[in-house]
């Protein structure tokens, strides 16, 4: 499929499923105003808590676009949410686009945003959030394709936008060549190690150090014990709904382990109990946006079990056969 007439089949599709998502985001979450109002004023003036005060991608992002355009600021968060999920089903699209053909690539996508609906729940906009999904593709697209300089580029915005841009760190260290260590691979890992550890540093240095008490492990146990029943049937079980994301996807991969590319592996064998294990200790589960990093690496470990491709081995990853 030629590049014109793909773009003619999926932009229009990603349109519609951005603006249905977004939708969705900006009427069944509580308090959307937060996410456009209060919080990224906070954030921007160094007012605002931590860790939120660390997390400064978005917040700079839409308060330099209210300052720019003189945009209603209601009517500027709507599209810059929408511009978003666009932005996250096309790094979707184009990570999948690796290994898989353009149909198979947007279903992919289109599955991957309607994952992301499981993250919506029990939490204000917060606007990182969506960010993170798109940053966190176009990433994981990036050095698997091969492009490791696009990789540092990205990781640096999303090491701007919320510190568990860790992960990506620990994807890229295990999808590539494990052997030797002193070989290139462990020295690009080491510098995205040290790029990412000094802008975390950095944004400490320049906003001041604020600690805080992020341990959430017995609170966590009573949440898996369902909400009072004072909530909906939906809302009581807010704390499973990670669960339902992530351990249906995994169940797939590991029953396709051999069709599985190493990034897939990487995250399943790695990235995903390491991010579920500090989710559980330093996160509310809850609150099930903390998944969302996982999202495209989930995605990928479903379109390997349920479509496979045809692939070529290459190095730390595998491509689509052009």
């Amino acid at each position: 499929m030629t590049g014109t007439r793909a773009s003619a089949i999926v932009l229009p599709i990603y349109v519609l499923v951005a603006t249905a998502i977004g939708f969705a985001d900006f009427r069944m979450r509580a308090h959307p105003e937060r996410g456009f109002d209060a919080y990224p004023q906070a954030v921007v003036a160094n007012t605002e808590e931590p860790p939120g005060k660390y997390r400064v991608l978005a917040p700079y992002v839409f308060e330099g676009l209210v300052a720019g355009s003189g945009v209603d600021r209601q009517v500027l968060w709507v599209g810059f949410r929408w511009a978003t999920l666009l932005a996250g089903l096309l790094a979707t699209h184009w990570l999948l686009l690796t290994w898989f053909s353009t149909p198979q690539a947007m279903a992919g996508s289109v599955l991957s945003s309607v994952a992301l609906l499981l993250t919506f729940t029990n939490s204000w906009p917060h606007p990182d959030h969506l960010v993170e999904w798109a940053l966190t593709a176009g990433a994981i697209g990036a050095f698997v394709r091969g492009h490791h300089l696009l990789f540092a580029a990205v990781l640096a915005c999303a090491a701007l936008n919320r510190e568990t841009s860790a992960f990506l760190v620990l994807l890229y260290a295990l999808s590539g060549p494990l052997w030797p260590v002193t070989g290139v691979h462990w020295r690009r890992v080491a510098a995205a190690g040290a790029l990412w550890g000094g802008i975390y540093a950095a944004l400490r240095f320049f906003r001041g150090v604020e600690w805080y008490d992020p341990w959430q492990f017995g609170r966590n146990l009573e949440f898996l014990g369902l909400l009072p029943d004072t909530y909906d049937p939906y809302a009581r079980a807010y704390a499973w709904f990670g669960v339902v994301l992530i351990a249906p996807c995994c169940w797939l991969g590991w029953r396709s382990w051999s069709r599985q590319p190493q990034v897939a592996r990487a995250a399943l064998v790695g990235v995903v109990p390491a991010f579920v294990l500090t989710a559980f200790l330093f996160s509310s589960i809850v609150e099930t946006r903390i998944f969302t990093p996982l999202v495209p690496m989930l995605t990928v470990i479903v379109m390997f079990a349920v479509a496979g491709a045809d692939t070529v081995a290459d190095t730390g990853a595998t491509r689509r056969s052009e």
